[in-house]
Formats: structure tokens, C-alpha cells, sequence
């Protein structure tokens, strides 16, 4: 196999993507820790893309070493990316499979965000929406009591992240 030499800047932004691929992955294993890492979770499959383009691109330049490390990210996160569309394949299955005794339910989610302190607006539309399940994010203990008006509509409440509520006050922040 003849190897070819690239410019600086396509190496350059080889080596980016490579880097971002890389580094990606693992970080993703660790959403479960950080929130911040959870948000790399949701781009298994561009992850397989980029890192077998790429990992192509670097065997093709003679860079041996680093095709094998990034076709390796590759396999990686095609198993993991596999699991999470088999899965997503066999609910699909089951759904068809029971459709005669579906049931259609109506869910939503809405930001209230902590640092609203007018609830009316986001009420309107609880009221108005015609839901059967809702989850309200960043919800605070003023948005709790404001909440308690919607009872009638929705009398079954889950609050998470109640302990940080009762620890920081207003400033918390969880789902109800």
C-alpha cells in the first residue's frame, strides 16, 4: 500500500477529529457520573463514521499506528451503538406485535427554568395541553406550590432531586 503525505491543514483537522473522536468515547462511559459527559452519549454512531473515515484516511498516509487505535474506537462504538439500536429495534417489534391492545398516551416535557418566578405561562399550557404524563425540569420549591393548583390534573407528582431543593433552597433544581 502506497502512502500518501497531506497538507498541514488536513492533517491538522485529521488529527482534530481524531482527537475529538477519541477523547469522546471514554468520557462517554462516564455519563453516568458527570452530566456533563452524558451529553457525548448521543453520538455513537457519528463517532463510528468520523473514526472509520478517518482511521481509512490515516491507514491510506501511512500513519499505521494511529488507523489501528481509531478503527479500534470504531469497533468500540459500533458494539455499543449496535446495543442501544437493538434495543430500540426489539421494543419496536414488541409494539407492533401488541398494537391491538395499544394504548395512547400523551407526554411531554417543559423547562420551567429555576429562574422564573412567574408560573402562569407554563400553567396555561399544562391546563390547555390535555396530557397524560408531564415532566417539568428545574422545577424549585416555588414551583412546587404553584404546582399544587394543577392537582386535579395531574394527582400523581414525583419530585426528584428533592433533597437538593431542601439544601439550596430556590437555587435548587430538579424534576417533578
Amino acid at each position: 500500500m502506497e502512502s500518501c503525505e497531506l497538507d498541514r491543514p488536513a492533517r491538522a483537522s485529521l488529527s482534530a477529529i481524531a482527537a475529538a473522536v477519541g477523547a469522546g468515547t471514554p468520557c462517554a462511559r462516564l455519563a453516568r457520573r458527570f452530566w456533563q459527559a452524558d451529553l457525548l452519549v448521543h453520538f455513537r454512531l457519528q463517532y463510528v463514521v468520523a473514526s472509520f473515515a478517518v482511521g481509512l484516511v490515516l491507514a491510506w498516509t501511512g500513519r499505521l499506528l494511529s488507523a489501528v487505535v481509531l478503527l479500534l474506537v470504531c469497533g468500540f462504538n459500533a458494539l455499543t451503538a449496535w446495543g442501544a439500536l437493538a434495543q430500540s429495534v426489539r421494543a419496536g417489534f414488541t409494539e407492533s406485535a401488541h398494537a391491538s391492545n395499544a394504548m395512547q398516551v400523551r407526554f411531554a416535557a417543559y423547562n420551567v427554568l429555576y429562574r422564573n418566578r412567574d408560573p402562569r405561562r407554563a400553567m396555561g399550557w399544562l391546563r390547555a395541553a390535555a396530557l397524560d404524563v408531564v415532566l417539568l425540569q428545574e422545577v424549585t420549591p416555588r414551583w412546587c406550590d404553584a404546582l399544587l393548583a394543577l392537582a386535579e390534573q395531574f394527582p400523581h407528582r414525583y419530585y426528584s432531586a428533592a433533597w437538593i431543593q431542601r439544601l439550596e433552597g430556590a437555587a435548587g433544581r430538579g424534576a417533578l
